[in-house]
């Protein structure tokens, strides 16, 4: 059979397709010479929405973004005993590689579950920071304060409790803000 030069590996038939699915869907009706931002855009912009709070969206924030969300999938799902979808399994590893492989794996889904614990998290506040952040104050002698704590910190290289800075507006980028580390 005589090579045609086109690469037709997996890899290279899921790029094509993602190029492919990134075009105008009437790509072949658009003159890329007068609308050359529609023919290679208007996939894209089709299939992810920039939201109100979003100042833009790269394919780069889109590839961070649908690793998040393999990753709560994950994290959402009991350890996988067996996977026939997949070359990693635990069925692959030896008997110690997957008990410390799921102990693993069990301790950062507790580590998720505590962070995802809304209700129980709404219902604490801030008393927890609160107790943690007197309690850091008072290893500093009597009278100090949570300024003097910060001072503290910030004199040593440890990251400060707040910070102020200034940025350009996302929105009116010749306009700027003062912000805080609070958001």
């Amino acid at each position: 059979m005589a090579s045609t030069g086109l690469c037709l590996t997996p890899a290279c038939i899921h790029a094509a397709s993602e190029l492919l699915y990134n075009l105008a869907p009437n790509y072949k009706e658009i003159n890329a010479c007068t609308n050359f931002e529609e023919l290679v855009c208007d996939g894209y912009r089709r299939r992810h929405f920039l939201r109100p709070e979003q100042p833009a969206i790269s394919s780069f924030g889109s590839v961070a973004e649908t690793g998040e969300s393999i990753l709560r999938s994950i994290l959402e799902s009991p350890y996988p005993s067996e996977s026939n979808h997949s070359h990693f399994s635990p069925r692959n590893l030896g008997a110690l590689t997957v008990t410390l492989d799921e102990q693993n794996f069990n301790q950062i889904q507790r580590a998720y579950n505590h962070c995802m614990a809304l209700p129980a998290i709404k219902a604490a506040g801030v008393a927890p920071l609160e107790r943690e952040l007197t309690d850091l104050a008072a290893t500093f002698g009597n009278g100090s304060t949570w300024a003097d704590t910060n001072l503290f910190l910030l004199k040593h290289s440890i990251s400060g409790l707040y910070a102020l800075y200034v940025s350009a507006d996302d929105k009116a980028p010749v306009r700027h803000n003062t912000s805080d580390n609070f958001g």
